[in-house]
Formats: C-alpha cells, structure tokens, sequence
C-alpha cells in the first residue's frame, strides 16, 4: 500500500472521499510496503503511525507521521523508525513489528500497542513521537496480531485477531498496569478474507465495530465494513453481527433505543437492538413511546433481504431470516429507520431428549458418524463408519440455550461438534474440539415430515452436511438435498 485516503462522515452513511493524505514515499528509511495504519489527535495535531519494511533493518518497523490537521499533508515526524525488530526478541518473526494502535489514558499517558504473534505495549511521551521506558509484553490467548485498546466506563478492551483464519476476541482488565483477563470471541472469520482487523469507536452516542471483509476485493484488496457494537448490562461485549446492509445513519441508533425500550417480544421486553433470536411462532410488536423526539409509531413498511413489500409480523417463519427494515414516524413529522438482523428458528422438535445419546445416522446410507480417536481426541476428524452402537458412534445432545444443543460423543464430553476457525463459507470443516460454548460450536434440528433432521449451525445457520466423496462432515448452505438429512436413533 503506497498511499492513504481520508474519508470523513457526520452519519455513518455517507462518506467524503479527501484524497491522499500520506505517501509512503514520505519515509526516506521505508523499503517498500505500509500495513495496517491508525491516526491519533492529540494537542491541536495529528500523529500517524504505519508499519513497514525498513530498508537497512531486517523485518518490518513501526514509524510514525505528523500533521496539523487529519487532512494533511503528513510528514515523517522523526526521520527514522520509531520501533525496529532488533528491539523486539520475544519473537524471531520479521513480522512482529506490524500493526501499531496508539491508545491516550484519562491521565494523558500514551501507551503504543502492536504485534504479530506476540502482543508488545510501551508508553509513550507526550510529543507521541517518542517511547518512554521499556517495552512490555501481553500474555493473550492465539494473539495473532492487530491488538486495539478502547475504554467503556472503567474498563481496558484490549481487542485482537485471535487464530487463524482470525476471528475478533477480547479481553479486559482495569488497570492497565495490571494484567488481563480473556473474556471470548465477539467476531467470527469474516468471508472471502482469511485476517480481520478492527476498531472500535463511538459516535453520537453508539457504538461501532469496523473492520475489513473481501466482499469486494478479495483477500488482498479488503473492503471496509461497519456494524453496531453493544455492551451487556455486566459491561460484556455482544457478539457482533455482521450484515450485509452496515448501518444505517448515526442518529437511527438513537430512534431505535427509544422503541427498544417499549417494544415486546412475546409479551416481554425487547432489550436487544440488532440481533433478534426467536423461534417460529413468536411475534414482535413495536409499541409507540414518548420520547423528547416526540412519539414514535411504526407504520408497518418493512422488507426482508431488501424487499420492501409490507411486512405484518404476528406469526414468524423460518424463512423470514433476515436483515428486517422497519419505517417509524414521530408526531412531529420526521421519519427514521430501525433495522436489526431477525434470525428465526424453528421450535424444539417433539421427543428430542437433552442428555441422551443417539447415533446419528446420514440418510439413506448403511453408515453413522464417528470420529478418529488421537491422544486427546481434540480436534479429531469426524468421519462416517458402518452402522453400529459401539461407544465411539454414540452422541449426546445437550440443550445448552433456548434452541441451541451441544453434540458430545459418549467417551469425550467436553468436547463437541465444531465448525473449523468459525467459518462461515460453504465447504468448512466441522471437526471435534474442546467445548467452550462458542455459537460455531451449537446446533439447533429442524424435524421434517419425513422423519429426518436438519442440523444446523448457529453461527452460520447452514445445514451440517455429509461429503460423501471425502467421508467426511462439512457446512454448506441449505440446499434440501438427501445429503443435508440425519436420522436420530435414541440410545437408551
């Protein structure tokens, strides 16, 4: 990458485009190359920071760029690197000098985080454009790399690219002299792109969670994403919901907190803003509220994956998935928008027994799942053997939240059913793995009328499938075909 473009916006929505602001020819000690840049105000100027190759050091180097205001022009603030890998050891990677986030206390102190394997901090003075002391190491949990610090009252995030192919976790701690606490993933691989990097900021009052995807580009030519982020009332972080609609305008979130506060889901309080997790049958009823923006009332327009036909929610389906579009009106003539993701489930079928075992067995073949026994058994291969009730075929179904269900086999139950990395893409893996409770590790059945089940996937909501060419379990989507059916034989 050899240049920056500026964007500014005041909606969220609608973007200005203000050029090039830096070059990379602006460091006369860069051999090529700038990955992963951040900017940071501080005192009436702008700082910044990039990660390159250095052109007489080894391995990439963290500089840093200056100017007095975010549209430039920016210079090199120093006329060197700021950081270099020879003072860097914990890693014999050329490349743990990347991705460099820039994060300023309450007290003034700045501290400069960066890494790749491993996570490095080191305060910084107050001209930000020198480090102040030693350099630290955080101890996180698969760190890969692109670490970024953000406060929310009196609590650290230290948010990272956690595996590979990378997911978004987090952990917190309240001091950031102290040390860390890993709390879970919040960001699932995203598609068409095997990194994912992030922010996360506020604006007018909410939340957001930026990062990139290859929806566009593909792997290396990355587009930009933007969803809403929502803390749980103990200060946790929900599980981002990636859509392919973003937001909407910045003032939106704000007519959406009014409703929430007034709305019913099955006659009870809807508190969740963007994810609505409900099972076929149940209703949404969006009720009017006074608020200072007067009172708001939803007229009933409304679409489903962009079809902006009248929506009547009183009894939902499986089929209404999707990104849902509701049109509110106040007394005072102003209109806004509430959208959120509506997943529906269906209902728990009959019979289906939580904490028995079954052989789960493909439809119309002589076979039942089993799986490779290792050492550990963790992340064995699940594969398909003749039919039996030996130990290594039996599965236990547990029912671990409203419709979700662990699938355990009877020798190992802490381990469990696992997409691969927490992929989304049609063709991934599912495998056994250490449960840990993660949405790409529950299940939820859909009983059809001939007797078989679906089995799908929470995270992704597509069917567990049989690849018989490969005599193995994948996702893919839902396609109605013999190979995406199971037939459940209780064990007793």
């Amino acid at each position: 990458m050899n240049d920056w473009q500026l964007f500014s916006s005041t909606d969220m929505v609608n973007w200005k485009s203000h050029g090039e602001v830096l070059n990379v020819d602006a460091f006369s000690w860069v051999l090529r190359d700038a990955w992963a840049s951040e900017v940071e105000e501080r005192n009436g100027k702008f700082y910044f920071y990039i990660s390159a190759e250095h052109k007489t050091k080894p391995g990439k180097a963290i500089g840093v760029a200056v100017a007095d205001n975010p549209e430039g022009h920016f210079r090199d603030a120093l006329g060197h690197a700021l950081i270099t890998n020879d003072m860097t050891n914990k890693s014999e990677s050329s490349f743990d000098d990347i991705d460099p986030t820039v994060f300023v206390d309450d007290d003034g102190q700045a501290y400069l985080y960066w890494g790749n394997n491993t996570c490095y901090y080191v305060k910084l003075k107050e001209n930000m454009i020198e480090i102040d002391g030693e350099i630290h190491t955080v101890d996180l949990p698969r760190f890969t790399e692109a670490p970024f610090l953000h406060k929310n009252k009196n609590t650290y995030y230290l948010s990272y690219a956690y595996g590979w192919s990378e997911s978004i976790a987090y952990a917190t701690s309240n001091s950031l002299e102290g040390s860390l606490t890993f709390q879970k993933i919040i960001n699932r691989p995203v598609n068409n792109c095997r990194t994912n990097h992030q922010s996360i900021i506020e604006f007018k009052g909410q939340s957001y969670f930026i990062y990139h995807t290859g929806d566009i580009g593909g792997e290396y030519r990355r587009s930009v994403a933007v969803d809403y982020l929502f803390y749980n009332e103990d200060g946790s972080i929900k599980e981002i919901v990636p859509t392919a609609t973003s937001v909407g305008p910045a003032i939106n979130a704000h007519a959406g907190s009014y409703l929430g506060r007034n709305s019913q889901v099955n006659n009870k309080e809807w508190t969740e803003h963007r994810e609505l997790s409900l099972l076929e049958g149940d209703k949404i009823i969006f009720k009017p509220q006074t608020s200072d923006e007067g009172t708001w009332s939803w007229s009933g327009a409304g679409g489903i994956r962009g079809n902006q036909s009248r929506l009547h929610i009183k009894k939902l389906k499986e089929d209404m998935t999707g990104n849902l579009v509701a049109l509110f009106t106040n007394n005072k003539g102003k209109a806004t928008f509430l959208d959120f993701n509506l997943i529906v489930y269906p209902q728990i079928p009959k019979g289906l027994k939580s904490g028995a075992m079954y052989v789960i067995q493909p439809a119309n073949s002589d076979y039942a799942v089993t799986f490779e026994e290792t050492a550990s058994n963790s992340e064995a291969r699940i594969t398909l053997d003749e039919l039996s009730y030996d130990t290594n075929k039996l599965w236990r179904l547990k029912l671990d939240d409203d419709v979700f269900w662990s699938i355990s086999p009877s020798t190992e139950l802490s381990e469990g059913f696992d997409v691969r990395d927490g992929l989304k893409n049609d063709g991934a893996d599912v495998l056994l793995w250490s449960y840990w409770g993660g949405t790409n590790q529950q299940w939820y059945f859909k009983k059809l009328k001939n007797g078989y089940y679906q089995i799908k996937a929470r995270h992704s909501q597509k069917c567990l499938t049989y690849d018989r060419a490969n005599n193995r379990l994948i996702q893919s989507a839902d396609t109605g075909n013999m190979n995406q059916l199971f037939k459940l034989i209780e064990v007793k």
